[in-house]
């Protein structure tokens, strides 16, 4: 995976400073997907920035990806994608 969609999904992590009482907003139509190649290394370094992405205990497979939903700082819920294919 190319260092642009790293930064491109750590760049949306970092959108503004989770509000207090902000909750992640699950119902919005809208949910921003992205392709990365490690679930946990985003989820350290979404932690640190404001964001989060839920623990592995709610991740799941789909076809050759292993997937999980978080939040941005904001709320915005979105999901991640590692390929687990050869």
């Amino acid at each position: 995976m190319g260092s642009w969609l790293r930064r491109t999904a750590c760049a949306f992590l970092m959108l503004g400073l989770l509000l207090p009482g902000v909750s992640a907003r699950a119902q919005d139509t809208i949910k921003v997907a992205f392709i990365v190649s490690s679930i946990a290394s985003v989820r350290t370094t979404a932690a640190t920035l404001g964001g989060q992405v839920d623990g592995v205990e709610h991740e799941w497979s789909l076809h050759d990806y292993l997937i999980s939903d978080g939040h941005d700082p904001e709320g915005n819920v979105i999901q991640l994608r590692e390929y687990q294919g050869d």
